[in-house]
């Protein structure tokens, strides 16, 4: 009775091995993806824009960063310039202000928050099992 309680505990493990492994959030490290969007980021921000907040947050196989800018200084201009920007470095436009590179996935959000008083725009990177199936499809 004991080795069959063993056997079904060992299989039940195995089980869940294969499923994590089938299941797993994204085949690159967080901390790979955030050196490549710091690295992308750098160049966009030479485009202009002010900015007033950064987040960011990195675990094994999960990234996010998010950078917000003022509202004065941001248009649609600065909006095209990054885009193009993305674009020359490799991210590839999958919808107006939504952009992909290695499984990350880039909102470009304009006039959607506030901060401290303030109305911003937003550059918002997510890397994760979600943003690796969105680019890949």
């Amino acid at each position: 009775m004991e080795g069959r309680l063993f056997t079904a505990l060992f299989a039940m493990l195995a089980c869940l091995v294969v499923y994590r492994l089938s299941t797993g959030n994204a085949p690159l490290r967080g901390e790979y993806v955030t050196q490549f969007i710091e690295s992308d980021l750098a160049q966009v921000l030479q485009n202009g824009g002010k900015v007033i907040d950064r987040t960011s947050r990195v675990n094994l196989n999960l990234a996010f960063h998010t950078v917000r800018f003022m509202d004065e200084g941001w248009s649609a201009a600065l909006r095209d310039r990054n885009i193009a920007t993305l674009q020359e470095l490799g991210w590839v436009l999958r919808a107006p202000k939504v952009l992909c590179k290695m499984g990350v996935q880039l909102t470009i959000g304009e006039g959607q928050s506030m901060y401290r008083g303030q109305g911003t725009n937003s550059l918002a990177f997510v890397y994760d099992r979600g943003s690796v199936k969105a680019c890949a499809a």
